[in-house]
């Protein structure tokens, strides 16, 4: 089965792959809605009729369905899409409304003001690393996306983009830094007095709404 809709939230390659997009795409009777920021179209058009490609800017809102309604977001990261392509867009994030119940997925970003107006919030899938041992301008490293937890006052944070990838090495086995994000994200949200927010997943592993008043059960 497809899902309703996709949300791409820029363009780097870790985040719009073509091939692992096609496999989740175009699966139904009707192509896949796919949200992408202002300028990426060129990219994913290359799909073809798997999918019905909508641009969007922070500022806009979506319907999917009759309950569900996808905001977006500013975001502050790398608008391209890397050395070899033209294509340019400015990186977005995504707020899901519905039924109740709220989401933010924030891409790839580092802090921003608006932040503060993102909420409530009930869940917020925050990355805390990028894919290498170090970390470039646009991303949240473990202290700034404690940082944003405070901003945006979520019940639950559920941190992403770390403890994946790496760069091609040649040993065997993940290299040691590969999870210490997690470790500094959980010690920076105690410092804070926030950790009792912190809800960490495993591959695999999910999250489930309890009740309707902000309560989630993995």
């Amino acid at each position: 089965m497809a899902p309703d809709v996709v949300l791409i939230s820029h363009l780097h390659l870790d985040h719009l792959h073509l091939p692992s997009l096609a496999r989740v795409v175009g699966r139904g009777d009707r192509p896949t809605r796919l949200l992408v920021p202002r300028g990426a179209a060129p990219v994913v058009r290359r799909l073809g009729s798997a999918v019905d490609v909508v641009e969007v800017q922070p500022g806009d809102h979506v319907d999917v369905g009759s309950s569900v309604t996808v905001s977006v977001t500013p975001a502050r990261h790398s608008c391209r899409r890397g050395p070899h392509s033209r294509v340019v867009a400015d990186p977005v994030g995504y707020v899901v409304r519905g039924r109740g119940q709220s989401a933010y997925f924030a891409g790839d970003t580092d802090l921003f003001p608006e932040m503060r107006e993102l909420g409530p919030i009930d869940l917020a899938l925050l990355p805390i690393w990028g894919w290498g041992p170090t970390l470039g301008e646009g991303h949240l490293d473990p202290a700034r996306a404690a940082q944003a937890v405070a901003l945006i006052d979520p019940a639950v944070v559920v941190p992403i983009h770390w403890g994946t990838y790496s760069p091609v090495r040649a040993g065997r086995g993940a290299p040691d830094w590969i999870d210490a994000p997690l470790a500094k994200f959980e010690s920076a949200l105690t410092e804070i007095g926030l950790v009792d927010r912190l809800h960490a997943l495993p591959p695999g592993a999910s999250l489930e709404r309890s009740r309707p008043s902000r309560g989630w059960v993995r």
